[in-house]
């Protein structure tokens, strides 16, 4: 019996390693089945590779964009600067030429309202002047029926008178045209500020 028991225990045995390494058996199998299923382990991490190197591409491109970026960045700041001085530079700025035409065309008209006040006070001179001449040509027959002998003296006089008259209309012309003149070189001055302005 004892034998018996021993056969047994050790068919046990034997059922037990045998059992175990099926057990075994089946585990490496499935382990075998599982790793070759495996995406990692079937081109995974030829794709994983593939992947990553298509981030550093795109981290270079992205570092060259923004290489790009700041050079654009730089250059548009210039272009900026260089309009802000082209616009408010205190000499030759576009803002310092617009002041200095309205102050010359503030000028011209202060110096316009003034000529036309010397032209209306030349021209009402005139016409008196012209009236007074009729009132003594008018006295002056008047007196030559009175005087007789004096009316050359007055007669004198008239012409004195008349050639006084001559005077200020030769007078009045020379200041409308001193006038007209002042007119024609402001207004050449002023194209010439603008298209200086224009060419900038």
């Amino acid at each position: 019996m004892a034998d018996r028991n021993e056969d047994r225990d050790s068919h046990a045995g034997d059922d037990d390693t045998e059992s175990s390494s099926r057990d075994l058996r089946d585990q490496v199998r499935r382990l075998v089945s599982k790793l070759n299923h495996s995406p990692v382990l079937n081109g995974g991490f030829s794709r994983l590779q593939e992947e990553v190197r298509e981030v550093k591409e795109y981290q270079i491109q992205t570092q060259a964009d923004l290489g790009f970026l700041k050079t654009a960045i730089g250059e548009t700041k210039e272009k900026v600067s260089e309009i802000h001085d082209s616009l408010y530079d205190p000499d030759k700025g576009l803002y310092t030429r617009v002041i200095t035409v309205e102050r010359d065309a503030e000028q011209s008209a202060k110096s316009l309202g003034k000529l036309e006040e010397d032209t209306g006070r030349h021209s009402l001179t005139s016409k008196e002047n012209n009236q007074r001449l009729r009132d003594l040509e008018q006295e002056v027959a008047t007196l030559h029926k009175v005087t007789g002998d004096d009316f050359e003296d007055l007669k004198g006089l008239v012409k004195v008178k008349r050639n006084l008259n001559k005077v200020v209309w030769a007078v009045s012309l020379a200041f409308f045209a001193a006038f007209g003149k002042a007119v024609w070189d402001l207004v050449v001055h002023i194209q010439g500020a603008l298209s200086a302005g224009g060419n900038h």
